[in-house]
């Protein structure tokens, strides 16, 4: 089960680090494209 917490943790990260690069706010300063949303998604199936 270490490994599958592993696997569950990286997705995890993954999903919150390309919300944090995709989401187009003007308080955000981390903003690269739109398409790191497609990669949260991705990760979150």
């Amino acid at each position: 089960m270490v490994i599958n917490d592993w696997i569950h943790v990286t997705a995890g990260a993954v999903i919150l680090f390309s919300l944090v690069l995709g989401a187009d706010l003007p308080i955000n300063p981390l903003f690269v494209s739109r398409y790191w949303l497609l990669l949260t998604a991705l990760a979150g199936c």
